[in-house]
């Protein structure tokens, strides 16, 4: 009996145990079936104050003093038209986590029996799911009632304790905690570490990070261009990020420089469930978060705002699943050249090894006549 030669050996090995990190699919799984669009974690990252583009004062895109989230913004969804819905902090902060900017007086500034509410939030909805959150607030000691670390923290940027359904029940509060215990080191130490396995990432996950890190003003806007060059490359390595359909939603809160209704602020989705290289001219508002939420999830809306809002599904990739491995669509074109090529060279050696064999026997043949 002929050995297998070392390339058909290689190969073969190559074909049983999957590429790195993977499992190919056996004969009894190649049927492949659409997994729908969207994700299955979420971390939306809340920035301040900037408008889209250098088109507009103080604008991001196109600033060449913030190279990261410009090549953010290249190489993963950008929104073009995307709008905040208020001018002010707070309402818009509300209106991403309940559709509704006027639960709450715009004027305040911290929680109190007059500047709380009882409306629906998008937490209720995530927990009637039966999913899971957390919320995490840079230089803030965490719960519903704790302690700014750091006057980089202020309460209007936590939406979360304006909500008295959260705020009375103590399981909840506790779901508010500290993105960065120490508040030194590594960005956001607490969201990367619960990003290193799905029995401690929450589905829907919130970072506020403090005045200095989010471009608020208090800071050179470099100083939140830098932070997020860490923290982002941080959360796409994590366990969570590099094995599940997971999402990073990134958008400022409002433009501040101009006119709300008339300038866009920047949106990125980035992430294993977000398309590469795309963007989109279609209009969009903080209701559409939600409404791209209520969407993937299956979660009824929270009122007519999110309900009449469009979902950003354009952004996401619908993925296939092929024998268990789920891979993004738009990314079947990364690993195909492989497959392709490892398939070419396996047909090619089988080929030639038994054509090989087949000459050698008829020669052996040959030679005895």
């Amino acid at each position: 009996m002929r050995a297998l030669p070392p390339t058909l050996l290689i190969l073969t090995v190559l074909l049983a145990v999957g590429f790195p990190g993977k499992t190919l699919a056996t004969s009894s799984q190649i049927a492949s079936t659409l997994t729908g669009t969207g994700f299955d974690y979420v971390v939306t990252i809340l920035m301040e104050n900037h408008p889209l583009n250098t088109s507009y004062p103080n604008g991001i895109i196109g600033n060449p003093n913030l190279p990261y989230i410009n090549s953010l913004a290249r190489n993963y969804s950008l929104a073009n038209y995307y709008f905040a819905v208020a001018s002010g902090s707070l309402p818009d902060y509300l209106a991403l986590t309940n559709a509704n900017i006027t639960s709450v007086n715009s004027s305040c500034n911290t929680p109190s029996p007059s500047c709380s509410t009882n409306a629906s939030n998008i937490i209720d909805r995530v927990e009637g799911s039966g999913r899971t959150w957390k919320a995490y607030m840079e230089d803030y000691s965490g719960g519903c009632s704790g302690t700014r670390i750091s006057s980089f923290y202020v309460a209007i940027h936590n939406p979360f304790i304006f909500y008295s359904d959260i705020t009375n029940n103590s399981t909840r509060c506790a779901r508010i905690v500290s993105a960065n215990p120490g508040h030194s080191g590594s960005p956001d130490s607490q969201l990367i570490s619960d990003l290193s396995s799905t029995t401690t990432a929450s589905n829907y996950m919130w970072l506020t990070p403090n005045n200095c890190d989010n471009m608020h003003g208090e800071c050179a806007i470099t100083t939140g261009d830098s932070y997020l060059s860490k923290l982002i490359p941080a959360i796409l390595n994590s366990t969570v990020f590099q094995s599940q359909r997971a999402a990073i939603f990134l958008v400022f809160d409002e433009p501040t420089y101009c006119p709300y209704h008339q300038c866009p602020v920047p949106a990125i989705w980035a992430g294993p469930a977000a398309k590469f290289a795309y963007s989109s001219n279609m209009p969009y508002t903080h209701y559409s978060l939600l409404a791209t939420l209520e969407n993937v999830w299956s979660l009824p809306p929270l009122n007519s705002f999110d309900g009449a809002a469009s979902a950003m599904l354009e952004f996401l990739n619908p993925n296939l699943s092929v024998g268990g491995i789920i891979v993004p669509i738009d990314k079947l074109a990364v690993i195909a050249p492989f497959v392709v090529l490892v398939s070419i060279v396996l047909a090619v050696t089988i080929a030639t090894f038994y054509l090989t064999g087949m000459a050698g026997t008829e020669d052996k043949a040959y030679r005895v006549t």
